[in-house]
């Protein structure tokens, strides 16, 4: 069986696999978090997405996201969220185009009522 870090790297590249150019991302919390904020980041560098914003849901995540050259924002730039990315390993679960973990990630930095 895989060790705990190679289950939350694939859960991260799957959740991004639902990620289209021009989306605004919802970007989670936590170590898996940041495997998702990676991808996310190699896509764009290698041009195979285009125009992703993303909305950190901490100053952790948004540290990663530009280290990776994921380019951010706000809910006051952008009030519609096109998927939100709050992964778990352990619990990955598909509604209505978000992928949210057992306790989702809603509290954006910037406002704290949930992203719909």
């Amino acid at each position: 069986m895989a060790d705990s870090e190679t289950l939350k790297r694939q859960a991260a590249e799957r959740a991004v696999a639902y990620v289209r150019s021009g989306m605004v991302v919802g970007l989670g919390t936590g170590s898996t978090a940041v495997y998702a904020v990676r991808r996310i980041g190699a896509l764009l560098a290698a041009g195979q997405l285009e125009g992703v914003v993303g909305i950190p849901t901490a100053e952790v995540t948004a540290r990663e996201a530009e280290r990776c050259g994921v380019p951010l924002a706000g809910l006051d730039e952008h009030p519609v969220v096109d998927i939100t990315i709050a992964v778990s390993y352990t619990h990955l679960d598909v509604y209505k185009r978000q992928l949210v973990s057992g306790i989702s990630c809603w509290s954006v930095r910037a406002r704290r009522t949930p992203v719909r």
